[in-house]
């Protein structure tokens, strides 16, 4: 095999040897001759040695040799297309496209000089010039997918969407293997992705996962898109998906981890984030906070404080778990601790996230306040109020326990001034509309009452508490219509809520409605035996 190899480079470089003699002969015996009429060396023997140049991967001799014989000899056209290959294969793009827009025009039917000049302009960034050749070659090789996949490329490039989508689509009409096909399915997914046509998109992805149920790339994508549809129940079953056949990756659990979360699905949520912890790569930190998160939600507090307080042992600077553990220190009453907490975060923190943790701070405080109050630490709790309001005097959760001390102490005019403050300064908190309406109602001041509670169902319509108190003031201003659709949306939202449906019985026995009333008496007498109310207005229905 050496032997070969050596003696090919020997007989090329006497031929080399022997190229350069004649040419510099020529020179010599040329003297005033022009245009190289004199040159003693054939076409044949310059293209033959700038070939065997070539072949030996001598590409920088062969291209000097070429350029200067075709110099004298312009049109050895045999000699420029070896030339514009050699310089296309050695990227050197700028002169193949030299020699190649002068042999496109020699050569119109040459699909292959076409084909490198496309792909040198898409290569130089000359993106126009070589859609016009890709289109140029395209009329008479309708169905060429060398011309047809680079050209939607650029379409796609140049942000010529609707084009690329039709030349992926005509890509799908050939006849070619399966294989590729997905790649295009997955291209005009993406394109459509791109144009927020995502219901076009979705369709084009199952279309390929009909080929290919188990291609990770389609999944990935179609999981985006669910995504970007806030279809949380197909991004779940994607995501499950991709799970069996990536059980090892670690972004894809916590984003599922995350998702059930949000989706108030917990149980499922722990069922992916406890065996998660034990993958490689796992981000122990995240899941341990979605771990201990959930138990906080789900009134495992205790649990939740004694995952968090484990894992701070090994990360005991983290930002996220230590805000984590500041909030579940507030909601279990370890006040001073959690205070701690939040003094460190703000220690640690910029201005801007320094005025969060302040709000955060003035909460605590304001919790501090109120157990304090209900303890009879009445002081105590001015005190803490005190505090709140020199970490934030702007957080309404300060303004909300003052008109909750006032409240419970009778000092309504107070208490209201305060739920007005707080709501000045949070005008979409449902929860200080509905206090408010409390303590008007508590006053007799209905009307007041009904239009905080209008007010409150404006913010959150499913709201069970402000619909059923709404419906108590229909039904006590025989509004029956009002009283029926509003104490309707607070059983359908909590249908064991025995109260509730007690007086949507009452307003559908003052519609005349007797079946309908009965039957909800009796689901009250079912959830609450005792409710004598229920039983003698049940037992007045059946007599009459």
């Amino acid at each position: 095999m050496n032997q070969t190899i050596m003696l090919l480079i020997t007989v090329g470089i006497v031929v080399l040897l022997a190229v350069l003699y004649k040419l510099i002969r020529s020179v010599m015996e040329s003297g005033s001759a022009g245009n190289g009429e004199n040159l003693f060396i054939s076409p044949d023997d310059i293209y033959e040695q700038v070939r065997i140049s070539i072949a030996n991967g001598n590409h920088p001799v062969a291209q000097k040799l070429a350029k200067k014989y075709l110099k004298e000899n312009p049109t050895h056209d045999r000699l420029r297309i070896i030339l514009a290959r050699s310089y296309y294969d050695t990227s050197a793009l700028n002169e193949a496209i030299e020699h190649l827009e002068k042999l496109v025009k020699i050569f119109p039917d040459r699909l292959d000089l076409f084909l490198m000049l496309a792909d040198s302009y898409k290569r130089t960034g000359q993106n126009n010039n070589s859609i016009d050749t890709y289109l140029q070659i395209l009329e008479t090789n309708p169905e060429s997918v060398d011309i047809l996949v680079p050209l939607a490329e650029l379409y796609n490039s140049v942000n010529h969407k609707k084009s690329a989508l039709n030349i992926y689509k005509r890509l799908l009409n050939l006849d070619i293997k399966e294989g590729e096909k997905l790649n295009y399915y997955y291209q005009i997914a993406s394109i459509y992705k791109d144009l927020a046509e995502f219901e076009n998109a979705i369709e084009y992805v199952n279309f390929a996962l009909n080929v290919d149920k188990n291609n990770i790339r389609l999944l990935y994508l179609l999981k985006e898109l669910y995504e970007l549809t806030s279809n949380s129940e197909k991004e779940i079953e994607v995501m499950n998906r991709l799970l069996v056949l990536a059980p090892n990756d670690a972004y894809l659990q916590v984003d599922l981890v995350n998702l059930y979360y949000n989706s108030g699905q917990y149980d499922l949520a722990l069922d992916i984030a406890i065996p998660a912890l034990n993958t490689p790569n796992a981000d122990i930190q995240v899941l341990q906070n979605i771990i201990a998160n959930i138990y906080i939600k789900t009134n495992r507090i205790e649990e939740g404080i004694k995952v968090l307080e484990d894992i701070m042992k090994l990360y005991p600077e983290s930002i996220r778990l230590t805000e984590t553990l500041a909030y579940a220190y507030r909601l279990y009453g370890r006040y001073e601790e959690s205070i701690q907490l939040y003094q460190k975060l703000i220690d640690w923190s910029d201005l801007k996230y320094a005025k969060v943790y302040k709000s955060q701070l003035s909460s605590v405080y304001c919790d501090w306040a109120l157990f304090l109050y209900n303890n009879g630490n009445t002081e105590e709790t001015f005190k803490k109020f005190e505090a709140a309001l020199q970490c934030n005097p702007d957080n309404p959760d300060i303004y909300y326990g003052l008109g909750q001390v006032n409240f419970y102490s009778k000092n309504y005019n107070d208490a209201i001034r305060q739920m007005q403050k707080a709501i000045d300064l949070d005008a979409g908190n449902c929860e200080y509309y509905i206090f408010l309406a409390d303590i008007f109602y508590e006053t007799d001041n209905i009307y007041e009452a009904e239009r905080m509670y209008k007010e409150a169902v404006f913010i959150e319509p499913e709201n069970p508490i402000c619909r059923a108190k709404l419906g108590m003031i229909n039904v006590k201003h025989k509004d029956i219509q009002n009283a029926l659709e509003n104490l309707g949306v607070a059983v359908r939202v909590e249908p064991q809520n025995w109260d509730y449906l007690y007086n949507l019985a009452l307003a559908n026995e003052l519609a005349g409605k007797a079946d309908v009333a009965a039957e909800l008496y009796n689901k009250v007498l079912v959830l609450c035996p005792e409710h004598k109310d229920a039983a003698t207005n049940l037992k007045m229905l059946k007599n009459s």
